[in-house]
């Protein structure tokens, strides 16, 4: 018996509506966020990127989990590509009753160019580039839980790409 191809393994996600997400259901953030950096602890090593978590233990969120692994995923991927040997990545979380606020933030030789700044106004479907489809991943995530992104050069070096999403019922710290 011949199994079916797994479509999943060949994109970080499908595409999918609002009608059409994932489960939602209460993804622990510190949680989420540690077990997709351990998928790069090996490589990580290798390039001797040191990496630093700041995300406290009790926040929760009711959202896609799956998705948002999926996002953090393309995104580490992206931000380790561009720092060939050394270097920093940091994933902060700040929640508030205002909501959340993810911060992934690297060391990258250089900063991003403003052609990459504007993909964040172009659509999903042109060039396919890392940097890009970590864009859109970022941008269809946040589009989808209600929230926004930005994009930005760190003015001692590196980018930084946030991720707000809104206060609701569903985002809470934990007891």
């Amino acid at each position: 018996m011949r199994r079916p191809a797994n479509r999943f393994k060949e994109q970080p996600f499908p595409v999918l509506s609002n009608f059409q997400r994932g489960p939602i259901a209460t993804t622990n953030l510190r949680r989420a966020i540690l077990q997709v950096v351990d998928e790069f602890d090996h490589q990580l090593s290798v390039q001797g990127i040191q990496i630093s978590v700041d995300v406290p233990p009790s926040v929760e969120a009711e959202i896609d989990g799956t998705m948002f692994c999926s996002t953090l995923r393309s995104l580490c991927r992206d931000s380790i590509g561009s720092m060939k040997q050394g270097g920093e990545l940091s994933l902060i979380v700040y929640a508030d009753r205002s909501g959340i606020e993810l911060e992934i933030a690297d060391s990258r030789t250089g900063y991003i160019s403003k052609e990459k700044e504007s993909w964040l106004q172009s659509s999903f479907d042109s060039e396919t580039h890392r940097s890009q489809d970590a864009i859109a991943d970022l941008r269809h995530f946040a589009a989808t839980h209600g929230g926004s992104v930005e994009v930005q050069n760190c003015p001692e070096g590196g980018a930084a790409f946030t991720i707000y999403l809104p206060s609701t019922k569903s985002v809470r710290h934990a007891a």
